[in-house]
């Protein structure tokens, strides 16, 4: 696997605390910090997904079964040609 290098810059505590919790579990530091970032990556788009289904949950009344649709647009297509 291909690796890269982030240089961050961080609060001592919480690098201590990383540093600390690693050592006692004996796990790398590297491999808590990209866990922990795919995961929040994971929670925000989880988070963006739950706020554009709020903004358009007042359209689900006119929503279409996406099949139909497809099936719909099928049919068409095969009319015109």
């Amino acid at each position: 696997m291909i690796r890269t290098t982030m240089a961050v810059k961080i609060n001592p505590k919480v690098a201590e605390q990383v540093r600390l919790f690693c050592n006692e579990r004996g796990i790398k530091q590297g491999y808590l910090v990209e866990q922990a970032l795919e995961e929040k990556l994971a929670r925000e788009e989880t988070m963006e997904d739950t706020m554009e289904f709020k903004r358009l949950k007042h359209e689900l009344p006119m929503a279409r079964d996406y099949e139909e649709y497809i099936k719909d647009r099928t049919v068409r297509n095969k009319t015109k040609a």
